[in-house]
Parts: C-alpha cells; structure tokens; sequence
C-alpha cells in the first residue's frame, strides 16, 4: 500500500474514532472531538483526488519497469506520464503522500498513548507510606568460596498492606550483607479494596475499641490496676475476650505452663499482653518469638487453614488500630511462660518418661533454644509399655517429639485428624475423637499446651508406637509375608532378626519361595543369611554398585543400579536389582533397620565366570575360541570384581562363515579382539537395560571401547543386533547372558552415491562405510 493511502486509510479510521468518540464520557472523547475538525479538513481531499494520485503513482512505477525492460517509448501510457509530471509539479506527491506519517502524527502528542489505560502506580509508591530499612551483616563462615567479585540477589514480597524487599551482598572473603526495606502505610492508612493508594482508616480509642471487640473485662482489670497508660501508645496489645475473662477470674489460676497452681499478679497478666512495639499480622512469622513488656515471650504459631495462634492461644480479630497502636483479641488469657521443656518434664509425674530420654541422649536436644512439641507420658504410661519394644524405644522416643510448636487447638474437628512429622520423620496423627484429643487413635492426651519457653508439652497416657518402631517379624505381618517369617522361624532366625541392632533385610515374594520351603534347616538358614546385611541401607545407599557383606561369613551381595539415557530424561526411577534381582518395593522401616522387597530369593554364586563357561554345554564353541587368548589368562590370573559376558551360543556361530569361524579358532589375537566385543567392565543385569527409542538410544562401552546399542521392549532385550536368550547367570566375579550372534567387528566396504546427475554426466560420491 502507497504512502498517501496508507495515510488515507488512517485518516478515516480516526475520522471515524473521533466521531465515535464524541458520544463517549471520557477524557478519550474530548481529545477526538478537539481533533476532529482538523481530520475532516484534511479528509476534504476526497477519494476521487486520492485515487488519481495513486494512478499516477503507478504511472511512474510502470515507467520505471518499461524502461528496465527497454521497451519502446512508444509504447509508454501517455496519460500516465502526464498526470505523473503534474504531480510533480504540484508538490511531487508520487514522492511526498498526501499526509506525511510525520505531519499526521504530530497533530497530537501520542494517539495511542490516549487510547492505553494509564498505568497505575503502586500503592508503596504513592503518598501516606513510611519506609523501614534493616540493615545487618550474616557472619559465619566464609560462603561463595567461587565467587568473583560481588553478587546482588534482591527479592521482593507483597502483601495487602506491607512490600518488603531483601537485597544480600555477597562478596567473597566478606560476611553477607542483607538489607531490608519495608514499606507500609502509615498508621491510620489502609490500602483499601479495590484501590491503589493509602488511605484513611478509622482508628479509635483502645477504650472504645474494647467494647467493639467484646473485650471490655480486660481493660476494667487495667483500669483497677491504675495501668491504663501502658496500653496506650506505638504498642502492640492481645485483648483477651470477655468469656476468657471470665473463666480466668472464675479460676483465679491459669492451668497453662504451672508447676504449682498459685494466683498470679495481675500486673504481670496485664504486661504479658502488651509488646512495646506495632506488630500486624503482616509483620508476624510462624515460632516467632515476641517479647512482652514483662519480659517474658510470646511464641507465635501458623497452622494450616489461617489459624494463628500465640503461646497456643488463638488470634481472633487482628489489626484493630487505635489512636496509636494496634489490637488483636486472643480467646483467652496470655499468662507468662517462665519454664522450658527440661523444667516441665522434671516434674515427678514424667520422671519415667525423662529418664528413658537422658538414656537414649534425647534430652539435651529439649535444652536448647529450638522450638519443639513433647507429648510426654507420664509414669503409669511407661509402666504400660510391651517389653517387646525395648529394641524400638530410641525410635518410639523420638516419635513423641514433633520439632515445631503443635497446639492443641490446631486439631480439626470430630472425624478429621492432623498429620506432623516426628523427630524421625515418621507420621503422627492427632484428632477430636469424643471429646478427647487422640494420637494415632490410641493415646489419649490428659493435660493439653503446657507452654514452654521453647516449646509446648502435652500429658499423654501410654506410648504410641509408630510402624518404624515395630520390629522386622511385624512389619512382615502387617505387609503379609507371612510365608517368609515362618521360614525365618523354621530356621530359628525370627529372634535374630528383631533384636539385631542394624539390619537390612531383603523380602522375596510370597509365590516365589516354594524352593525354600522344601529346603533342610541348616540349608535354609545359610540361604536366608545371605537376605540380611548387618548394616542399616535405604535404598539410596545401594546405588553405588559395590558389594555388601551379608549375615553369613564373608558372603558378599552384587548390588547394581542401572539408569538408560531415555529414563533419565524423563525423571525415572533406576532399576535396583541385588544378585540380578530387582527391587519391587523399598524402604520398609523397621526399629532397627529397612526392608526392601524382591522378585524371587537370593541365590549366592558358587562358581567363578571361567567355571560357568566351562560347564555350560550351550557354550562349546566360545569355550574353544576364548582357550589360549589373553582375555582367558586375565580371567584365570585376576578375576575381575564385575564384568558382563555376552556369551554366544553354539546355535549363534551357525550364522558365520566357516572361513570366519576358522579365523577364531586359529587367530588368538584376533579371538582376543571379537571376545572383547564381549565382555563390559562392569554388572549389567538384563533388568538394567532400558528401552530406548529414537532418537534417544542407550549404550554400553565394551573391553574394547566399542559401542552397542541396547534395548529393552516386547519381553527382549538386545545387545546390538542380538537378543539375549538366557538371562543373568550370576557368578562371583560377575554375570553372563548368552545371546544369538557373535558381535564381529564391523566390515568396511566401497558405498557409491550419486549425488549429482545430468544427461550423460554423474558426480558419484563413494566411501567407506
């Protein structure tokens, strides 16, 4: 499109805007309506007086390819040429348009600027904001050890009435620098729904807003304690609720954190409800600690579901401003918290409980400044505990310790229960159930939030036993392998198994252990000591690859893992096998121990790689090709820790030609180089290999250093060309499989390609391939 109609067209779609805009209520329609007699002046032209300009636009355009073309001038448009030289008289518009881009858009500052929302700045920006910078150094020890230079790392947080941002400096040799700036609105502001700015909030006296709340008793306890003024300022004040009230002065005691029940000061109740400082909810962090004007803490606590809760009092209303400071009512009364866990639990009625701690060196761990939960039996709870359990106890102990603040209101409702993780990452259920607070559906919490200076205590009436506290036999009754622990009793392992102090011991499936059962005793247990390691090992400890001592003598287990490329791209699990076995369930915990599941019992080798060669009647022709090569005196000299023979069968060399076959045979050293081909430096069990699929394909590096692919699809698996036709003969330097082909070295031979042709000529690229 020609300059002049592009600029037409332009002309008349504002024309148009500008009309439509005259019916508009907006700033946007008093802009058009000022421009809009400027457009229609120029829109006057009219769009006969455009298209004969554009006319003789094309005259010159067509002039131009005549002459390129040297066509006869004869031939020319003559009106064409005409009306172009008027119009270069006039202006020269095949050359200038009818409105520059320039001329139109410089009638207005920016039209599109007017037709875009304002950007609206945010409320930090704008007026009635005050800003807090934090600055402070992290010291200890030195970090970014591989920094050059300085780093500046700088987030941001939004919330409805505060924007915080923390920058950290680090530069190497230094300690980190972090600043913070906060920025809120002033007292007496609020950024109000729906608006971008600070703006005036209603504040009242602390007086007038205790009555709102339904708080009044309290301040009526300040107002006879003449302490009226010290709930007035830039302070932070937790207003108890008049039924809380109530029930405190009822009692004329507070049944939280007590040794002795006793009257407590007044004076001291009312400072316990005061911070010196303004603290919203914005402002607050889960195990925050806050200090009252007593001096004594306040420990905040977050739960699932917006509850937050102050020394394991809940926070109801938050953020009532007064002239000065800020409210939050709290369902009951703050007294002050002046013992820590170790005082409480030294209480006589837990003296069984804390010496079985100290005994399994837990108690210290309850002296420090950590914040933590103890749901702590008392003495006729430990009395009732199954002496069965003494292996588990350090297990059981640390299930009663959860290392966050757990109040007892955080527990839901009848029928629903709350999880936390223990001090053993284990789970730990707490519920409502008939009007009792309930752990795991057993024990049955007594006294509830007993609030410590670092934690919360609550008094509960016997031990809760997690299943990682159980022994192996019940883990086995529970999981139904019942078959296996009755071979275990057969061969008088049972006891074994559950008093060890560390173990790992590996499961076979229930329908897999018919050869088992037929076994003798002394048979069966050598068999049945070679599934237990005396060591404790998750799965992720068995993905080294290196052998593990069993239970029996110096017998050693092969453990592999083995990962494709295709898998690890897509994030799955490697295929852990032991023996050649796989895994199908792992990490079953275990007071002393783990348990993994596998496919079928464990099977030692007795017999070394050369000995199985030479004992497979299958193997008869490779027996005779590996005879005298190097490969067969490294194998007799120094037997290696784990290799891979891929083993062709008699069957497979059927498929070579006799004068091959003869070349094997005769030529060591070039037998010495195809068995290489053979044999990978490493344990590969059939299960090992993954799939692969294009274009991503996996590998394995020969003895050699040959490449070949393998695969794993449709019940096969294939090493290069060939697929394995027996799987995972394990002996004690490694495994073989037997495959269907002999892997020969590649061939070379003359390829020809024609990659050019012409009649009677061809360019032919030829190569070796």
């Amino acid at each position: 499109m020609s300059g002049q109609k592009l600029s037409f067209v332009l002309l008349v779609s504002f024309l148009a805007a500008a009309t439509t805009a005259q019916w508009m209520d907006s700033p946007t329609a008093d802009l058009f309506s000022s421009l809009h007699k400027s457009l229609s002046k120029l829109a006057s032209k009219g769009v006969e007086d455009m298209l004969a300009e554009e006319a003789g636009e094309v005259g010159v355009r067509d002039k131009s390819r005549e002459e390129l073309e040297k066509v006869d001038d004869d031939n020319k448009d003559d009106s064409a040429s005409q009306e172009s030289a008027e119009d270069d008289d006039d202006d020269k518009s095949s050359v200038n348009p009818l409105l520059t881009s320039g001329d139109f858009f410089s009638l207005f500052p920016n039209i599109f600027s007017v037709l875009q929302t304002p950007s609206l700045k945010p409320w930090w920006q704008g007026d009635n904001v005050c800003k807090e910078t934090d600055e402070k150094e992290e010291k200890g020890e030195e970090s970014h050890p591989f920094l050059i230079g300085k780093a500046h790392f700088t987030s941001c947080k939004y919330m409805p009435n505060k924007y915080e941002c923390i920058t950290e400096i680090s530069e190497r040799g230094k300690p980190t620098r972090k600043t913070i700036v906060t920025y809120r609105c002033c007292h007496g502001y609020k950024v109000k729904p729906g608006t971008q700015s600070c703006q005036a909030a209603e504040t009242k006296p602390i007086e007038e807003l205790a009555k709102d709340l339904g708080a009044e008793k309290f301040l009526d306890m300040v107002k006879q304690e003449e302490m009226i003024d010290a709930i007035k300022g830039a302070k932070t004040v937790f207003l108890p609720k008049d039924q809380a009230m109530e029930e405190f002065l009822n009692k004329e005691a507070v049944a939280t954190n007590e040794i002795e029940r006793s009257a407590l000061d007044k004076k001291a109740i009312i400072l316990n409800h005061i911070v010196p400082e303004i603290k919203e909810t914005s402002d607050m962090q889960n195990n925050m600690v806050l200090k009252a004007e007593d001096g004594f803490g306040l420990r905040l606590s977050a739960y699932p579901g917006g509850m937050v809760a102050v020394n394991c009092v809940p926070i109801n209303e938050t953020d009532k401003e007064t002239e000065n400071g800020v409210v939050h009512t709290v369902e009951g009364v703050l007294t002050p918290v002046k013992h820590d866990l170790a005082e409480i639990l030294s209480q006589e009625k837990f003296s069984k409980f804390r010496e079985l701690l100290q005994e399994h060196n837990l108690w210290d761990t309850l002296t420090g400044d950590s914040a933590f939960t103890v749901f702590a039996v008392n003495n006729e709870g430990v009395d009732k505990l199954d002496p069965s359990s003494s292996m588990c106890l350090a297990t059981i102990l640390r299930h009663h310790i959860v290392p966050v603040t757990v109040c007892s209101k955080v527990a839901p409702e009848s029928g629903k229960k709350i999880s936390m993780a223990d001090l053993g990452s284990s789970w730990l259920h707490m519920a409502n159930k008939d009007d009792q607070l309930v752990l795991d559906d057993k024990a049955v919490v007594i006294t509830r939030d007993i609030v410590a200076k670092n934690g919360v205590v609550h008094e509960v009436d016997q031990f809760v036993v997690p299943t990682s506290g159980q022994p192996a036999s019940e883990l086995m009754r529970r999981t139904k392998h019942t078959r296996f622990l009755d071979l275990l009793e057969k061969a008088g392992l049972k006891s074994e198994v559950d008093k060890r102090k560390d173990i790992t011991i590996f499961i076979p499936v229930e329908d897999s252990l018919d050869e088992l059962e037929s076994m003798e005793p002394e048979k069966l247990k050598e068999t049945l000591l070679n599934h237990i390691i005396p060591h404790k090992l998750i799965s992720y400890d068995l993905r080294n690859n290196s052998p593990f001592e069993t239970a029996l003598n110096d017998a050693k287990l092969s453990v592999s893992n083995n990962r494709n490329f295709l898998s690890s791209l897509i994030g799955s699990q490697a295929q852990l096998t032991v023996q050649c076995i796989p895994l199908t369930r792992v990490d079953g915990r275990v007071c002393n121990g783990y348990a993994h599941e596998i496919e079928r019992p464990i099977q030692m080798a007795t017999d070394s790689i050369l000995d199985l060669v030479q004992n497979d009647e299958s193997l008869a022709i490779f027996r005779e090709i590996l005879q005298g090569t190097k490969l067969e005196e490294q194998l007799k000299a120094e037997p290696p820790k784990h290799i891979t023979l891929l083993a062709p069968t008699d069957v497979a060399f059927k498929d070579i030609s006799e004068e091959k076959l003869e070349k094997l045979k005769t030529d060591k050293e070039f037998a010495d180089s195809v068995l290489r081909d053979h044999v990978i430096n490493d344990t590969l069990c059939c299960s090992g290999v993954g799939a692969s699929s294009w274009p991503f394909f996996s590998t394995v590096t020969t003895s050699s250093g040959r490449e070949l692919e393998t695969d794993r699809s449709r019940g096969r698996t294939m090493f290069g060309r060939f697929t394995v036709t027996s799987c995972d003969k394990i002996a004690k330097d490694g495994v073989i499989h037997k495959i269907d082909g002999v892997l020969l070295p590649p061939e070379k031979h003359v390829q020809r390609e024609i990659i050019f042709k012409r009649p009677n000529s061809e360019i032919i690229l030829a190569g070796f391939k």
